[in-house]
């Protein structure tokens, strides 16, 4: 081997060893969602199971902050994606609907964050608005003020399977169940053992 090629191998090894040493330094840890945490979050898209089929996607947005084990905030807003792993129609036989929903993963900072999550209760949430006008001197405010409430699923029932938890489903003995958007819910991540 001449000398300009020993040379070259040598500057090639200590480049590659100088990447690899300052892209391992730089990378953060991988974020994960932690066992058992719970998110408040609400439908963004409509599910009934008179239509749904395996697979269909849900997509749900995070209404209020939380904080991770490890510091990091997951703002309200937050977009949560996952897809319908059960869904059986209302039937006259049967007399039962049931419905289960798993969260897949969480959009983080330009990144998905995997996750196990599921629906574990319906929630609800509370809007005011308060009536304003102005004028050319003054904003008046009126004493009237409309309270809007979340909508709610009716005659619907929640159950978790396993110990500990790792799944969970809807049921309900009168008719189809039918996620609206802006249906609040609380999705625990467990992951499974």
């Amino acid at each position: 081997m001449s000398a300009n090629a020993i040379k070259w191998l040598v500057f090639v090894v200590l480049s590659t060893a100088l990447a690899l040493t300052t892209s391992a330094q730089n990378s953060a840890p991988p974020i994960t969602i932690p066992d058992r945490i719970v998110f408040r979050a609400v439908a963004s898209n409509k599910i009934d199971t008179k239509r749904a089929k395996l697979g269909d996607k849900v997509r749900m947005l995070v209404v209020a902050k939380e904080t991770l084990d490890n510091g990091t905030v997951i703002e309200a807003g937050t977009r949560l994606e996952g897809r319908v792993v059960e869904t059986t129609a209302f039937s006259p036989d049967t007399h039962e609907a049931r419905l289960s929903i798993r969260i897949d993963r969480l959009a983080l900072k330009k990144q998905w964050i995997p996750m196990h999550g599921f629906i574990v209760a319906q929630g609800q949430i509370r809007t005011r608005q308060t009536s304003t006008y102005e004028t050319r001197k003054y904003t008046v405010i009126t004493g009237s003020e409309i309270v809007k409430y979340s909508p709610l699923l009716r005659d619907v029932e929640f159950y978790e399977v396993g110990k500990p938890t790792h799944g969970s489903y809807m049921v309900s003995h009168k008719k189809d169940i039918v996620i609206e958007p802006d249906m609040a819910f609380l999705i625990r991540n467990s992951i499974p053992k």
